[in-house]
Formats: C-alpha cells, sequence, structure tokens
C-alpha cells in the first residue's frame, strides 16, 4: 500500500543579508527585495525564510559581483557619462568645484570684475 504525503510550509517572512548584514526584510508574497544604488563590487548574498512557526532555514550562498556599466561602450561609466546611451568618447567630462572662497563661483580663484 503507498501512502502520499504532502508536506507544506508556509513562509511568513524572508530576511535578505549581504555579507551577513541584513539588508532588509519582506512579509509579503512573492518575497523580494530590491537593493537600490549598489556600488560595484563583490558580496555574497544569503536570505533566511521564517515559516509560521518562526522556525527558519537559510538559503545557500549567493555569489554576486557588479561591475560599473558602460551602456553605450564609449569607455566612459555610466555614472559619469553626459549622454549614457549615446556613443560619444570624446565628450568632456563636467568637473564641479566647491566654492571655497565664497565668492559664488567655484574653485579659490576670485573672480574680479574688467
Amino acid at each position: 500500500m503507498w501512502s502520499k504525503i504532502t508536506i507544506s510550509i508556509h513562509y511568513m517572512k524572508i530576511e535578505f543579508y549581504l555579507n551577513s548584514t541584513l539588508l532588509g526584510i519582506s512579509d509579503n508574497m512573492p518575497f523580494s527585495y530590491n537593493w537600490i544604488n549598489a556600488k560595484a563590487g563583490e558580496y555574497i548574498l544569503t536570505a533566511k525564510a521564517f515559516d509560521d512557526d518562526n522556525e527558519y532555514s537559510i538559503s545557500e550562498i549567493v555569489n554576486l559581483k557588479i561591475v560599473k556599466s558602460d551602456k553605450d561602450n564609449d569607455g566612459i561609466y555610466d555614472t559619469d557619462d553626459n549622454c549614457p546611451l549615446i556613443y560619444n568618447p570624446d565628450q568632456e567630462i563636467q568637473v564641479w568645484y566647491k566654492d571655497s572662497d565664497g565668492d559664488g563661483y567655484g574653485g579659490n580663484q576670485s573672480i574680479t570684475s574688467w
């Protein structure tokens, strides 16, 4: 005689971890977390799933590598590119200077009138 056993686990929340630091918690299905402003680098991600008895299991480790993006392949990273979707390798990168001398202009040179 055969019998069928069905095991049903109802997860109540998922905790998302980055290098063992809690990133966020999701308690609504489908469980997800949006990591905003992730910087380039290598990371270890895991998740901890809690059931309705507050018992948990931990996911396998996910190794994640984030690289800087250059969508238009012009050699200038999108974060520095004045037109990240248009190939323009000869663009000038704008550098803004702090107004360190209080004259209303960037840099520390004084502006005099002519």
